[in-house]
Protein backbone atom coordinates (compact mmCIF):
# COMPACT_ATOMS: atom_id res chain seq x y z
CA UNK A 1 0.00 0.00 0.00
CA UNK A 2 2.86 2.37 0.80
CA UNK A 3 4.37 1.77 -2.64
CA UNK A 4 1.07 2.61 -4.35
CA UNK A 5 0.83 5.80 -2.28
CA UNK A 6 4.24 6.96 -3.41
CA UNK A 7 3.67 6.14 -7.06
CA UNK A 8 0.04 7.14 -7.71
CA UNK A 9 -2.02 10.17 -6.61
CA UNK A 10 -3.19 9.68 -3.02
CA UNK A 11 -6.85 8.77 -2.67
CA UNK A 12 -8.43 11.07 -0.06
CA UNK A 13 -12.13 10.22 -0.15
CA UNK A 14 -14.88 8.43 -2.05
CA UNK A 15 -18.54 9.27 -1.66
CA UNK A 16 -21.92 9.41 -3.40
CA UNK A 17 -23.90 12.62 -3.73
CA UNK A 18 -27.19 12.79 -5.61
CA UNK A 19 -26.53 9.44 -7.29
CA UNK A 20 -23.08 10.56 -8.49
CA UNK A 21 -19.83 8.94 -7.39
CA UNK A 22 -17.14 11.43 -6.34
CA UNK A 23 -13.49 10.36 -6.02
CA UNK A 24 -11.21 12.84 -4.26
CA UNK A 25 -7.43 12.70 -4.74
CA UNK A 26 -4.62 14.82 -3.35
CA UNK A 27 -4.25 18.20 -5.04
CA UNK A 28 -1.74 18.05 -7.90
CA UNK A 29 -1.51 21.46 -9.51
CA UNK A 30 0.59 20.91 -12.61
CA UNK A 31 1.36 18.33 -15.26
CA UNK A 32 4.23 17.91 -17.71
CA UNK A 33 2.24 19.31 -20.62
CA UNK A 34 1.37 22.57 -18.86
CA UNK A 35 4.97 23.07 -17.75
CA UNK A 36 6.28 22.32 -21.23
CA UNK A 37 3.86 24.77 -22.90
CA UNK A 38 4.40 27.51 -20.32
CA UNK A 39 8.18 27.38 -20.72
CA UNK A 40 7.86 27.33 -24.50
CA UNK A 41 5.44 30.26 -24.67
CA UNK A 42 7.39 32.37 -22.17
CA UNK A 43 10.73 31.42 -23.71
CA UNK A 44 12.13 30.46 -20.32
CA UNK A 45 15.37 28.51 -19.78
CA UNK A 46 15.17 24.80 -20.53
CA UNK A 47 13.38 23.02 -17.69
CA UNK A 48 13.74 19.42 -18.82
CA UNK A 49 17.43 18.91 -18.21
CA UNK A 50 18.97 15.46 -18.64
CA UNK A 51 18.85 14.89 -14.89
CA UNK A 52 15.21 15.94 -14.62
CA UNK A 53 14.22 13.79 -17.59
CA UNK A 54 15.90 10.81 -15.96
CA UNK A 55 13.92 11.56 -12.81
CA UNK A 56 10.65 11.72 -14.78
CA UNK A 57 11.42 8.48 -16.61
CA UNK A 58 12.42 6.65 -13.43
CA UNK A 59 9.30 7.61 -11.51
CA UNK A 60 7.03 6.79 -14.45
CA UNK A 61 8.69 3.41 -14.93
CA UNK A 62 8.35 2.55 -11.24
CA UNK A 63 4.66 3.45 -11.38
CA UNK A 64 4.14 1.37 -14.52
CA UNK A 65 5.98 -1.49 -12.85
CA UNK A 66 3.44 -1.38 -9.98
CA UNK A 67 0.57 -1.45 -12.49
CA UNK A 68 2.05 -4.05 -14.82
CA UNK A 69 2.89 -6.47 -12.00
CA UNK A 70 -0.86 -6.62 -11.48
CA UNK A 71 -1.57 -6.99 -15.23
CA UNK A 72 -3.02 -3.47 -15.35
CA UNK A 73 -2.33 -1.23 -18.35
CA UNK A 74 -2.87 2.54 -18.26
CA UNK A 75 -3.79 2.93 -21.97
CA UNK A 76 -3.49 6.75 -21.97
CA UNK A 77 0.01 7.72 -20.85
CA UNK A 78 0.91 11.23 -22.06
CA UNK A 79 2.40 14.45 -20.61
CA UNK A 80 -1.04 15.70 -19.55
CA UNK A 81 -1.42 12.65 -17.30
CA UNK A 82 1.92 12.92 -15.50
CA UNK A 83 1.18 15.14 -12.52
CA UNK A 84 3.54 16.89 -10.13
CA UNK A 85 3.00 16.80 -6.38
CA UNK A 86 3.85 19.55 -3.90
CA UNK A 87 7.09 17.79 -2.98
CA UNK A 88 8.20 17.49 -6.63
CA UNK A 89 7.24 13.87 -7.25
CA UNK A 90 5.96 12.88 -10.71
CA UNK A 91 2.83 10.76 -10.52
CA UNK A 92 0.83 9.08 -13.26
CA UNK A 93 -2.82 10.08 -13.01
CA UNK A 94 -6.09 9.77 -14.94
CA UNK A 95 -6.71 6.05 -14.67
CA UNK A 96 -10.06 6.35 -16.43
CA UNK A 97 -8.98 4.02 -19.23
CA UNK A 98 -6.82 1.72 -17.13
CA UNK A 99 -7.83 -1.93 -17.25
CA UNK A 100 -6.52 -5.39 -16.64
CA UNK A 101 -5.19 -7.18 -19.69
CA UNK A 102 -7.93 -9.81 -19.61
CA UNK A 103 -10.63 -7.12 -19.31
CA UNK A 104 -9.35 -4.86 -22.09
CA UNK A 105 -12.20 -3.81 -24.34
CA UNK A 106 -10.52 -1.72 -27.04
CA UNK A 107 -9.70 1.16 -24.70
CA UNK A 108 -7.50 3.65 -26.54
CA UNK A 109 -6.03 6.89 -25.27
CA UNK A 110 -4.64 9.93 -27.08
CA UNK A 111 -3.73 8.90 -30.64
CA UNK A 112 -0.55 10.98 -30.52
CA UNK A 113 0.98 8.63 -27.95
CA UNK A 114 -0.89 5.44 -28.83
CA UNK A 115 0.96 2.19 -29.46
CA UNK A 116 0.03 0.08 -32.46
CA UNK A 117 -0.52 -2.85 -30.09
CA UNK A 118 -3.84 -1.36 -29.01
CA UNK A 119 -4.91 -0.45 -32.54
CA UNK A 120 -4.16 -4.00 -33.63
CA UNK A 121 -6.18 -5.37 -30.68
CA UNK A 122 -3.09 -6.96 -29.15
CA UNK A 123 -2.92 -5.29 -25.72
CA UNK A 124 0.17 -5.72 -23.59
CA UNK A 125 2.09 -3.79 -20.98
CA UNK A 126 4.50 -2.80 -23.76
CA UNK A 127 1.84 -0.35 -25.00
CA UNK A 128 2.40 1.83 -21.92
CA UNK A 129 6.18 1.62 -22.28
CA UNK A 130 5.92 2.70 -25.90
CA UNK A 131 3.76 5.70 -24.93
CA UNK A 132 6.37 6.65 -22.34
CA UNK A 133 9.05 6.48 -25.03
CA UNK A 134 7.11 8.90 -27.25
CA UNK A 135 6.51 11.21 -24.31
CA UNK A 136 10.23 11.28 -23.49
CA UNK A 137 11.09 11.81 -27.16
CA UNK A 138 8.80 14.84 -27.26
CA UNK A 139 10.42 16.40 -24.21
CA UNK A 140 13.95 15.73 -25.46
CA UNK A 141 13.41 16.92 -29.02
CA UNK A 142 10.98 19.76 -28.32
CA UNK A 143 8.82 18.56 -31.22
CA UNK A 144 5.15 17.75 -30.47
CA UNK A 145 3.94 14.30 -31.37
CA UNK A 146 1.80 14.21 -34.54
CA UNK A 147 -1.83 13.23 -34.76
CA UNK A 148 -3.38 12.15 -38.05
CA UNK A 149 -5.24 15.26 -39.16
CA UNK A 150 -3.14 15.77 -42.30
CA UNK A 151 -1.26 13.41 -44.66
CA UNK A 152 2.02 14.79 -43.30
CA UNK A 153 1.00 14.06 -39.72
CA UNK A 154 -0.18 10.56 -40.65
CA UNK A 155 3.17 9.85 -42.33
CA UNK A 156 5.09 11.00 -39.28
CA UNK A 157 2.75 9.04 -37.00
CA UNK A 158 3.54 5.83 -38.86
CA UNK A 159 7.27 6.54 -39.00
CA UNK A 160 7.36 6.80 -35.21
CA UNK A 161 5.89 3.30 -34.97
CA UNK A 162 7.89 1.64 -37.75
CA UNK A 163 10.89 -0.68 -37.38
CA UNK A 164 14.22 0.50 -38.70
CA UNK A 165 14.31 -2.29 -41.29
CA UNK A 166 13.23 -5.88 -41.89
CA UNK A 167 16.62 -7.01 -40.57
CA UNK A 168 16.26 -4.90 -37.41
CA UNK A 169 12.57 -5.15 -36.43
CA UNK A 170 13.26 -4.27 -32.77
CA UNK A 171 15.05 -1.02 -33.63
CA UNK A 172 12.78 2.02 -34.15
CA UNK A 173 13.00 3.90 -37.44
CA UNK A 174 12.92 7.26 -35.63
CA UNK A 175 15.18 7.66 -32.63
CA UNK A 176 16.03 10.40 -30.16
CA UNK A 177 18.22 13.31 -31.30
CA UNK A 178 21.97 12.87 -31.08
CA UNK A 179 22.13 15.91 -28.80
CA UNK A 180 20.64 14.06 -25.83
CA UNK A 181 22.78 11.91 -23.54
CA UNK A 182 23.72 8.36 -24.46
CA UNK A 183 21.71 7.02 -21.53
CA UNK A 184 18.54 8.82 -22.60
CA UNK A 185 19.07 7.69 -26.19
CA UNK A 186 19.19 4.06 -25.04
CA UNK A 187 16.16 4.46 -22.79
CA UNK A 188 13.99 6.13 -25.42
CA UNK A 189 15.05 3.77 -28.21
CA UNK A 190 14.40 0.73 -25.99
CA UNK A 191 10.96 2.01 -25.00
CA UNK A 192 10.04 2.74 -28.62
CA UNK A 193 10.91 -0.73 -29.92
CA UNK A 194 8.08 -1.58 -32.36
CA UNK A 195 8.28 -5.31 -31.66
CA UNK A 196 10.18 -5.87 -28.40
CA UNK A 197 11.14 -9.52 -28.00
CA UNK A 198 9.82 -10.86 -24.72
CA UNK A 199 8.65 -7.49 -23.45
CA UNK A 200 10.58 -4.48 -22.18
CA UNK A 201 11.15 -4.17 -18.45
CA UNK A 202 12.83 -1.61 -16.19
CA UNK A 203 16.43 -2.68 -15.65
CA UNK A 204 17.00 -3.83 -19.20
CA UNK A 205 19.41 -1.86 -21.44
CA UNK A 206 18.28 1.73 -21.43
CA UNK A 207 16.35 1.32 -18.18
Amino acid sequence: ARTWGRRLPLLRNVFYFRETLFIVYELLRDNLYHIYKYIEECRLPRYFTVERLRHVAKQCLLTLQCLHQRDVIHCDLKPDNVLISADGAFKIGDLGMATTLDSWNEQEGDAKYLAKDLLERDPSTNADIFSLGLMMLEMVSGEPMPGSNTPEEALRWNELRAPHSADEPARPLVGPPATCSAGLQRLISSAMMPYPAGGWKPGQPGG
